[in-house]
């Protein structure tokens, strides 16, 4: 028996640095997830690139990505590595 796949939405909150590349990643954990990407579904990825987290308007059904300008700095300019740790098993695990 085949399950359906889950209807999402992606749903802009702010401008996003790069758009095509967000996209890209969402399709990404769509495909992962099993989730299938289309307009006016009832589920939403909101990807907030908002100054004020608080107002972002997610509502029922909804998974927030938030963003900030520090993450667009760091993509634009950033040269320091992303902090790493390992996890218990071994693997590495970014952002302790």
């Amino acid at each position: 028996m085949k399950a359906d796949r889950l209807p999402v939405q992606v749903v802009f909150q702010g401008e996003p640095f790069d758009r095509e590349a967000v996209l890209h990643t969402l399709r990404h954990l769509a495909m992962r997830a099993g989730w299938m990407l289309r307009p006016q579904a009832p589920y939403r990825l909101v990807y907030a690139t908002l100054h004020n987290p608080s107002a972002v308007a997610a509502g029922e059904g909804a998974v927030v990505i938030l963003s900030s300008p520090a993450v667009g700095a760091h993509l634009e300019k950033g040269r320091a590595p992303f902090p790493l740790r390992r996890a218990t098993d071994g693997l590495w695990l970014p952002f302790p």
